[in-house]
């Protein structure tokens, strides 16, 4: 049997998340800079700051659904599988992680 962890069962993150981050950051700071050499409105540089902080929320967002998905699949990879097989895999888990826990919920 192989040792599944719930790292296994989470997604990477795609081009496009990376995309926003960079460009809303390099926009951020380009807005920031300008603001502060003088050549810009005020509002632009809150604008641009209130962009970058609705992208890291989203991103933050969609990592925990990641989270939550990944420790629903491996719940479900856990039910699917026999008695000996889930004390083989508590065995060679250490105590008290989240595998652990997700296994004791479901054996319950």
């Amino acid at each position: 049997m192989i040792l599944m962890r719930i790292d296994d069962f989470k997604s990477k993150r795609c081009v496009a998340e990376y995309l926003i981050l960079y460009s809303t950051s390099a926009t951020c700071a380009l807005v920031s800079t300008a603001y502060f050499l003088s050549d810009l409105a005020a509002h632009w540089a809150l604008l641009s700051v209130a962009l970058m902080l609705m992208s890291i929320a989203l991103l933050l967002v969609t990592q925990q659904i990641r989270s939550k998905r990944a420790q629903e699949f491996y719940q479900e990879w856990v039910s699917t599988l026999d008695s000996k097989d889930i004390l083989e895999l508590k065995h060679r888990l250490r105590e008290h992680c989240a595998e652990q826990n997700l296994i004791d919920s479901v054996k319950k």
